[in-house]
């Protein structure tokens, strides 16, 4: 398959005596994106629309790859319309039609989403919708756990370091919730909440605002948990943890002694980890705000095993890990 050329003057710049126009980014872009969409359109057919073509120069890249596809190249700007239209000309290719202008401030083409009663909401998208592209390329370093069927004999095959997304319920508590229920458990009472199987998030989020489902809820600090790890362990059935920063002996030794994990979310990025959270309820101890338990139903939430059931802990083997590494590396010296 032949590259696509731009043709240029003496001066360096590019001809454009038809109208065409060049985009530095094509340059930069066209084969690592034509790297992932490739692999889709190597044996299919039918018809792609592209929305913002920009200059036309990718989907006459594409169009020649792909012969078998027939191209609608869209845009709403004039002048990107009039050099689509002049590389189509120029290349004579007959799978690419004549562009069409789409304005998506026009509610007739998404009225549903554009109707001018507010910003427009568009949903994520679902990474399973790729599968050849995404699991494929992420098998390797990222396991897909179902929350609702976690079992500890899935959940003993976790390694230190190794990468999970997290789909399902899962419930969350800090310190005052782990205070209470600890004072509960010393009176004999009953907890508000069955912890037996489940996976418990240290977090406090913040309350929701307009449409949101949760406000930013970013992971706290774990360690402070830690004087709670073996009686949340040995008498409420839970299996697992999630916060951020390490934790100290007495908690991975419960954790190695109950064969449970310990996961760290992404600290720093509150707002974001909320982007994972579907749907939030509180559960139990309502008095306590946002110190409440509540349950998360979240999807494809990125975590890191920091500590697996064997009691190997990240925060232990990173640090030798990388010092051996730096170790080898030559300082020059003057």
């Amino acid at each position: 398959m032949a590259e696509f050329v731009v043709e240029f003057g003496k001066d360096g710049r590019p001809v454009e005596p038809d109208g065409r126009l060049d985009a530095p980014a094509f340059h930069r872009n066209h084969q690592p994106i034509w790297s992932v969409l490739g692999k889709f359109l190597d044996s299919k057919s039918g018809d792609i629309l592209e929305a913002g073509s920009g200059t036309g120069q990718h989907v006459i890249d594409y169009a020649r790859r792909s012969p078998q596809v027939t191209w609608w190249p869209s845009d709403f700007n004039d002048a990107h319309l009039k050099s689509i239209v002049a590389w189509r000309t120029h290349a004579q290719l007959p799978n690419v039609r004549v562009p069409m202008r789409i304005d998506l401030s026009d509610s007739a083409w998404c009225p549903e989403m554009l109707d001018g009663n507010g910003p427009a909401e568009f949903a994520p998208p679902n990474l399973g919708d790729w599968p050849e592209t995404v699991l494929e390329r992420t098998s390797h370093a990222a396991r897909r756990v179902n929350l609702d069927q976690l079992s500890k004999k899935e959940m003993e095959s976790w390694h230190a370091g190794e990468i999970i997304l997290l789909s399902g319920r899962l419930l969350t508590g800090r310190d005052a919730a782990h205070a209470r229920i600890a004072g509960l458990l010393a009176r004999g009472e009953s907890l508000p909440v069955d912890f037996n199987g489940r996976v418990i998030y240290y977090v406090g989020p913040v309350d929701a605002v307009r449409e949101e489902t949760v406000g930013p809820a970013g992971p706290t600090t774990a360690t402070r948990m830690d004087k709670f790890t073996e009686m949340m362990l040995a008498q409420t059935g839970l299996i697992a943890m999630i916060g951020k920063a390490e934790r100290g002996p007495v908690a991975i030794e419960a954790i190695r002694k109950h064969k449970s994990a310990y996961l760290m979310a992404v600290g720093g990025a509150a707002y974001l980890v909320a982007r994972a959270i579907r749907g939030a309820r509180v559960v139990g101890f309502a008095d306590l705000g946002m110190e409440a338990i509540y349950e998360f139903d979240v999807k494809d939430m990125p975590v890191t095993v920091a500590v697996d059931a064997n009691g190997t802990s990240v925060h232990q083997t990173g640090p030798k890990e990388w010092q051996a590494k730096i170790g080898r590396i030559a300082v020059a010296t003057a």
